[in-house]
């Protein structure tokens, strides 16, 4: 055998042997070197990416606003015409979120509110579009005194006190004023300046504001969304994310039943499992509790897998559909599905939370009103997580803010108003996710996946080559010659020698 010969063999079992039993070791160690070199960067800790990304998030938010012009109000209001509503919008803001006041504790959770800021993204609007333009819309002020009023047992001179002072202001059913004030910058209402100087022996109220916006102090306050307490995931990557109380109480007492826990996620971030679920929790502060989101199959983008949850009819059902949703109907009140009423937790005003255009919602909403066409493509509210991580690739938080209309007897001035809900906007705060930070979530969830099938593919490589020098080995031993081939048969015969006498001279 060669010198040659020798080297290859060597190289073929030696290289084999490193490949085959360091990548099965390898491959066999991938879930615990991923448990501890990947996973603590999933947790939320004060130096991990993953915290770094959730106390201000780096992927652009933009907030979308719809509001519905009310184009016929005094017609709807003597019963002339039904009301018809024309669209205007969107009007896009950027909105930036800020985790502040972090206290970081000793059960694996952190405790946190939170600033959210708008912008108005005027090269974003369409150039017809204006925070000055005016829109006449549903005055809430005025349906939500009239909804405190009805559960009011006064005597009839507080009434009259109170119309006197309702018709010396000249109070109407809707308001005509600009977005900004509608939206962010809110206006003086002389109806609350009024209601605040009424004794609480006269008109009991909580206490009101002056100003009256639909996200007016929203901009800039940490207020807004409250004290949340979630999971750092530091115990449990099934914790990350996963609200444990809002406002230090792990139910509220707006809700009855299991309507009134607290439970979910914030939104911002998930559990890595999330996206493997049937269904995931989202608790909506504004809301003061929580939508289900169903599965509804599978997306990619940018070299990641992904599953989108949608809200579907049980998210606003009042126990029509899904009996385990009638606890929402706070006070006894009787809703058709597809909507959700905020009125307890909104200080009694007739607030209905809904899908836009009344998705999903029974049609008895849309066919009452002129103005309003849902469809899934323009209306449905979706999240799409990514398979491994939970990291939120696409969202569009889509929802509607209407007002209540309903009679209260015992007054004049609102003891005509006709039984309807009246939509005030909608709204679609959407997300998608950077290519930059799609990169970072590749390296994380769907590169480990190749470095296994690397480590798979080396010890194939190793058993291969194994292989092939022990096929080598067996034909370098078929073509030498061996101790049978030194000694072989012949056909010739076999040639002794006979003991010969030397020759004996005779003497």
């Amino acid at each position: 055998m060669t010198p040659w010969a020798i080297a290859q063999k060597c190289f073929l079992f030696g290289f084999g042997t490193i490949f085959l039993l360091g990548g099965a070791l390898l491959s066999g160690f991938w879930p615990s070197i991923y448990r501890t070199v990947i996973e603590p960067q999933l947790m939320l800790r004060n130096d991990t990416r993953t915290f770094a990304m959730w106390r201000e998030p780096p992927v652009p938010i933009y907030m979308d606003f719809y509001l519905f012009h009310w184009a016929n109000p005094e017609r709807t209001l003597d019963g002339t015409e039904k009301p018809k509503f024309v669209e205007k919008g969107p009007y896009v803001f950027r909105e930036y979120h800020k985790k502040e006041n972090i206290t970081w504790n000793e059960n694996s959770t952190v405790t946190f509110m939170q600033v959210r800021k708008w912008i108005f993204m005027k090269n974003l609007t369409r150039t017809n579009l204006s925070l000055d333009d005016t829109i006449t819309s549903v005055n809430p002020i005025f349906f939500t005194v009239a909804s405190l009023l009805k559960s009011k047992d006064l005597s009839l001179i507080k009434r009259l006190a109170i119309e006197a002072a309702l018709r010396a202001i000249q109070t109407k059913p809707y308001v005509s004023k600009s977005v900004r004030q509608l939206l962010y910058e809110g206006y003086d209402d002389p109806l609350l300046a009024a209601l605040d100087k009424l004794p609480q022996k006269i008109f009991p109220h909580p206490a009101m504001a002056k100003r009256f916006g639909w996200f007016y102090p929203h901009n800039m306050s940490s207020e807004f969304d409250g004290i949340c307490n979630v999971g750092t995931g530091v115990d449990s990557l099934k914790n990350l994310g996963v609200l444990n109380s809002w406002n230090y109480n792990s139910r509220t007492e707006f809700f009855e039943g299991k309507c009134g826990e607290v439970k979910g996620t914030t939104g911002d971030i998930w559990p890595p499992s999330s996206a493997k679920e049937n269904n995931v929790t989202l608790y909506a502060s504004d809301l003061c509790s929580s939508l289900v989101l169903q599965k509804n199959g599978r997306m990619s983008m940018d070299g990641l897998d992904g599953t989108t949850f949608v809200g579907a009819e049980n998210v606003f059902d009042n126990g029509t559909l899904f009996p385990e949703n009638k606890c929402y109907l706070a006070n006894g009140t009787q809703l058709r599905k597809g909507v959700r009423s905020l009125s307890s937790c909104r200080f009694g005003a007739p607030i209905l939370i809904s899908f836009p255009h009344f998705y999903l919602a029974d049609e008895f909403y849309a066919k009452a009103i002129d103005g309003v066409s849902p469809s899934v493509e323009n209306h449905q509210f979706k999240i799409s997580l990514e398979k491994n991580t939970g990291i939120p690739l696409i969202v569009n938080a889509r929802l509607q803010i209407n007002v209540q209309s309903s009679p209260t007897p015992g007054y004049g001035i609102f003891d005509k108003l006709p039984e309807i809900t009246l939509p005030a906007l909608w709204f679609d705060q959407h997300m998608l996710v950077t290519r930059e930070l799609a990169d970072g979530i590749w390296i994380v969830s769907v590169m480990p996946a190749y470095i296994v099938y690397g480590l798979i593919a080396v010890s194939m490589l190793g058993a291969v080559l194994i292989i092939y020098g022990i096929l080598l080995v067996r034909r370098d031993c078929k073509s030498s010659p061996d101790s049978a081939e030194l000694l072989k048969d012949t056909d010739e015969p076999a040639i002794t020698s006979a003991p010969t006498e030397s020759p004996v001279s005779n003497q």
